[in-house]
């Protein structure tokens, strides 16, 4: 008898464990689906098949109850009928709540990865497209500079060298020319003092894309302070930018330590995809 009794004890507490290993294993999935869902990355079907029908339950049992609560019913149905009503009206008023939200952050999370998209996108194609909008030049970029009016500012695109045969014309590159001339433009709205933009003869390599700024090392505080300013005006389009190093001293430059130079390199997403003569 006593092995009979250790045994099933044994037994009882391996289902005991079992049962208890199941439920948390089971709590855990759950726990993660929910937390997937309410994120917004997970397909809401089984809270929307849980939830949908029991708020159609819930309603249809408002309905019981305001039939039960009729003064030709009794008291006991009325009494039923009353409890139907409230029940029905919380476990609805809290579906609803729950539908609402989750609906709300799988649309929040789509229109994140729709944005991201767009701004993949946009960061792709010509950069002077980032400076215009349906006007013309984009004003909220142009407002962003005109603290610093009257800054000198020097535009330069860079004549990209191909890599063979060595004996080739240069190659420019239109995309980095079409934006240096709208950047030049931009910078002269804002009341810059910019000249139109041209051409520097520089070579790149790889990596060395984007758009540079550079000052000469006798910069003024306030030219490094527009630099600053120009950058992160720049910084806040997809192309973004980079701020550091001397300017170069060769043709094509100033030399003026109160100018910032400006060089526009090959586009980031394209560089070697689409040299143009």
């Amino acid at each position: 008898m006593d092995f009979l009794r250790s045994a099933n004890i044994a037994w009882i507490n391996r289902t005991v464990a079992s049962a208890t290993t199941l439920i948390q294993t089971t709590m855990a999935a759950i726990y993660a689906y929910m937390s997937a869902v309410w994120a917004g990355t997970e397909d809401p079907l089984w809270p929307h098949l849980i939830l949908i029908p029991t708020s159609v339950l819930a309603g249809i049992a408002v309905g019981v109850g305001i039939v039960f609560e009729r003064p030709k019913c009794s008291e006991k149905f009325q009494k039923i009928g009353f409890c139907c009503v409230v029940v029905g009206i919380a476990v609805e008023c809290v579906c609803t709540v729950f539908l609402f939200g989750v609906d709300e952050r799988i649309s929040n999370a789509q229109q994140s990865k729709i944005v991201a998209l767009e701004s993949q996108i946009i960061a792709l194609g010509p950069r002077a497209n980032l400076l215009l909008d349906s006007t013309g030049l984009n004003p909220v970029f142009i407002t962003k500079l005109k603290a610093f009016a009257g800054q000198k500012a020097e535009v330069r695109f860079c004549a990209s060298a191909p890599p063979s045969p060595p004996k080739d014309p240069y190659f420019l590159d239109n995309e980095a020319i079409g934006f240096s001339m709208l950047l030049a433009g931009a910078l002269q709205k804002a009341n810059w003092n910019s000249p139109y933009a041209d051409r520097l003869e520089c070579h790149w390599f790889g990596g060395d894309v984007g758009v540079f700024i550079r000052l000469w090392p006798n910069s003024s505080e306030n030219t490094k302070r527009a630099a600053e300013s120009l950058r992160s005006a720049i910084a806040e389009l997809p192309t973004g930018a980079v701020i550091g190093g001397n300017a170069p001293e060769q043709p094509g430059t100033s030399g003026d330590p109160n100018s910032i130079l400006v060089l526009v390199r090959p586009h980031p997403g394209l560089a070697g995809k689409q040299p143009v003569e």
